[in-house]
């Protein structure tokens, strides 16, 4: 996460770490520590600059004006230790959270929620949640799709069946407002004013999936590949099973120092 402030925030498998500048020397936050053993799954920097963390330790938000760490799953009617994969805040403000148990929202500001279990509160475990920034939300699972389109009511329509993933595992948007969705079968580009997928299964095991002009960065188990726009191979015919992977200009990273 690059917070507004330039700070850069990086949740890992044993707490989170934080660096500025020219990130010569990364710290722990103060009073983040009591984080410093639990996988962090999702960073967010609230409209009002709060940092919301979703952990296997649950939901956590941090006001680094005041150093204060607040836990918030007994608010959300979430187990104590009830892991959140994913956080996102939508036009309104309201803040939504993946976890196994639903999707339980609440408004920072007003103090609004529906927690897990409550009327207009979605059932059901999630992983990842996108905001589009105009109305709509993503919301996926090992299993599932689905695009809350919101008008005069909130539609659920399952994207699932057209996208021919499996195991979604990372969402990303771009800048021209197409979304990128990352499986373990392949990677898949969504345009919602057509509500048409191009699914690629040249590259699969994606976990991990940013945005640039130039293309994609995806994270596979064997390394880090820069799906490139112009690489014909890899954009052609759509589903495109026979896609040399060496096409999409795979990348070798130095190690990176550790923590």
């Amino acid at each position: 996460l690059r917070t507004r402030s330039g700070e850069l925030w990086v949740g890992t498998g044993a707490g989170i770490w934080s660096c500025s500048g020219a990130c010569e020397r990364w710290n722990n936050p103060s009073n983040v520590q009591a984080l410093r053993r639990a996988a962090i799954y999702s960073l967010l920097e609230a409209s009002d600059g709060t940092i919301w963390i979703g952990s296997e330790a649950g939901a956590y938000s941090y006001d680094p004006r005041k150093s204060a760490l607040v836990p918030h799953n007994t608010t959300l009617k979430l187990p104590r230790r009830g892991a959140v994969y994913d956080i996102a805040q939508d036009g309104s403000g309201t803040l939504w959270f993946a976890t196994e148990q639903g999707v339980p929202t609440l408004h920072p500001k007003t103090g609004e929620k529906h927690a897990v279990g409550e009327p207009g509160t979605r059932r059901g475990a999630v992983r990842r949640i996108l905001w589009d920034g105009h109305s709509d939300l993503y919301l996926t699972s090992p299993e599932r799709i689905v695009r809350l389109r919101r008008g005069t009511r909130l539609y659920e329509q399952d994207l699932t069946a057209a996208s021919q993933l499996s195991s979604v595992r990372s969402v990303a948007l771009s800048a021209d407002g197409t979304l990128w969705f990352g499986a373990s079968n392949g990677l898949a580009r969504y345009e919602p004013r057509a509500d048409q997928f191009t699914t690629y299964f040249a590259l699969n095991s994606i976990s991990g999936l940013a945005l640039e002009e130039s293309g994609a960065w995806l994270g596979l188990p064997d390394g880090l590949v820069h799906y490139k726009t112009g690489a014909e191979t890899c954009r052609s015919g759509g589903a495109s099973a026979g896609a040399d992977r060496d096409s999409c200009q795979r990348v070798v990273l130095a190690d990176a120092p550790a923590g």
